[in-house]
């Protein structure tokens, strides 16, 4: 459960910057881009059902993907400076 809800909010944290990406007066810049790319690869890895389905055996696996998506994420948000929004308006 605490890897579903790491998932969850790690998921919402991407959604808000790649929104603030998407906002941003001019098209993003490369490195912004391939950030942000990397950081949806990464979610999408740790979203896999397997790394949940086998159990704490693979659980490992998500949690190791999360925190590339925690540090790529980082690094966009120095990029997005005072363009980063405070809410993702796909947020529910």
């Amino acid at each position: 459960r605490d890897t579903s809800r790491r998932i969850h909010e790690v998921s919402r944290e991407f959604h808000r910057i790649a929104d603030s990406a998407a906002t941003l007066p001019e098209p993003p810049t490369g490195e912004l881009t391939r950030l942000i790319d990397q950081a949806h690869w990464h979610l999408l890895r740790a979203e896999t059902s397997c790394n949940i389905y086998w159990g704490e055996a693979w659980v490992y696996k998500a949690h190791q993907d999360l925190d590339a998506v925690d540090w790529h994420l980082g690094e966009a948000k120095a990029l997005l400076g005072e363009h980063l929004v405070t809410t993702s308006p796909t947020s529910p």
